[in-house]
């Protein structure tokens, strides 16, 4: 059995994406994002995205980014992951 990955990319409104990745992608696009010194804090990065500590990290990197001031982040268990969870 052949297990599938999925990226998802969720276009906002304002501030900026939040790309997420699970946990055995096959190609690494959320690295490529958190090395793109650019988008440095303007998005959310979650690259565990099939676990629930990945599920609670979006939700949370969502209230984060809707903040004021806007906070992104990158969050998961891959090199590049700041933490597990966003603060609470």
């Amino acid at each position: 059995m052949r297990s599938s990955t999925h990226l998802v990319l969720i276009p906002s409104y304002n501030p900026g994406p939040k790309v997420f990745e699970t946990v055995r992608a096959g190609y690494p696009f959320v690295a490529n994002v958190r090395q793109d010194d650019t988008l440095n804090g303007t998005v959310a990065t979650v690259d565990n995205i099939d676990s629930m500590p990945g599920r609670v990290a979006l939700v949370l990197s969502l209230r984060d980014l809707l903040g004021t001031p806007p906070q992104g982040g990158n969050y998961g268990v891959k090199p590049g992951a700041a933490t597990l969870l966003p603060k609470s």
